[in-house]
């Protein structure tokens, strides 16, 4: 008996990749709940730390595999069309959809603006992508001034 794996989607279903992008980022963003709610509850500073690292780790992880995701979303047929559904809840399944993924990519962007803003290094799993700068703009007067410049009293 031959077992036929579609790869990419069909008009009627989703693909093995498809499905493989959209599992694997459930299983990062959950851990990545886990880690952020474990940071909570520690109260050891090097544990924390560590914690933090893991945390931005799997927000990096993820917000790769949303990218992914976005751009085999707009190179796939999407299956939900085929769907005996209203309009209307096709329209909002799709919309909710996109939505999520703006929110997660944007969520995910603003972890790494902060991880950058505090002059940390950019590191996945112990591997270093950024250097750290060791400057800390939030702390930093001359951002403040411009913050408070941008924003009329």
């Amino acid at each position: 008996m031959l077992i036929r794996v579609r790869l990419k989607n069909s008009d009627f279903s989703y693909g093995q990749i498809g499905r493989m992008l959209h599992w694997s980022s459930v299983g990062v963003l959950l851990a990545s709940v886990v880690s952020a709610s474990s940071m909570s509850s520690s109260t050891n500073g090097v544990s924390k730390v560590d914690l933090i690292t893991r945390h931005a780790s799997f927000g990096i992880l993820l917000l790769v595999l949303m990218l992914l995701r976005f751009a085999w979303r707009l190179n796939n047929v999407n299956p939900v069309h085929s769907y005996t559904i209203a309009a209307w809840q096709r329209r909002t399944a799709i919309s909710i959809h996109w939505f999520l993924y703006v929110m997660v990519i944007i969520q995910c962007c603003l972890g790494i603006a902060q991880i950058i803003a505090k002059g940390a290094a950019i590191t996945v799993f112990d591997t270093i992508l950024i250097e750290a700068s060791g400057i800390d703009l939030l702390k930093s007067a001359s951002l403040c001034t411009i913050c408070m410049s941008a924003w009329p009293i």
